[in-house]
């Protein structure tokens, strides 16, 4: 996929059950909220749309996550430190093209590694090299177990618009 590729993402089914779909929903709040320190208005958290998210460089599928019309998160795996490094600018260039296209006021590049003590003063180096970024781009440097809500629930399998938890 080249630089002006839309990400791959897209329709499927949400939970059947309620209970699936309230549970998948307040673990996206959490990782908002609590992981990336989103301040955004309770309302805002009313329409959270996700989807696979498939960039070039990526190990394996990561989260596509829209909240409100106002935010957009990528959540992606990083495996290979020097691969991350080496895609971070495209990742970024392809996050603000969608997030400006959107109309979204902000982008959060979320990385996901068993090393976020290692890999993330390596990251924020590139990522302060880089020239398109904005004030309103954010880098978050994560371990697994503060994503694994939403990369590891097996109802993550495609698209998800929260405001509809009807099956």
């Amino acid at each position: 996929m080249g630089a002006d590729a839309a990400p791959e993402h897209g329709p499927a089914a949400w939970p059947t059950d309620a209970a699936s779909a309230e549970h998948q929903r307040a673990a996206v709040e959490h990782i908002i909220r609590a992981v990336l320190g989103c301040t955004c208005p309770p309302e805002v958290l009313e329409r959270i749309q996700e989807d696979p998210l498939s960039l070039p460089g990526m190990a394996r599928p990561g989260r596509r996550i829209a909240v409100g019309g106002r935010l957009l998160v990528y959540l992606i795996e990083v495996e290979d430190p020097a691969q991350a490094g080496a895609n971070l600018a495209a990742w970024v260039s392809t996050g603000l093209t969608e997030r400006d296209e959107a109309g979204m006021n902000r982008l959060r590049l979320a990385l996901v590694t068993a090393q976020p003590e290692t890999l993330d003063p390596l990251l924020r180096a590139r990522w302060g090299l880089l020239t398109e970024r904005d004030d309103r781009t954010h880098l978050h440097v994560l371990s697994p177990a503060a994503a694994v809500a939403v990369l590891a629930d097996p109802t993550q399998q495609g698209h998800r618009n929260q405001a509809d938890t009807s099956p």
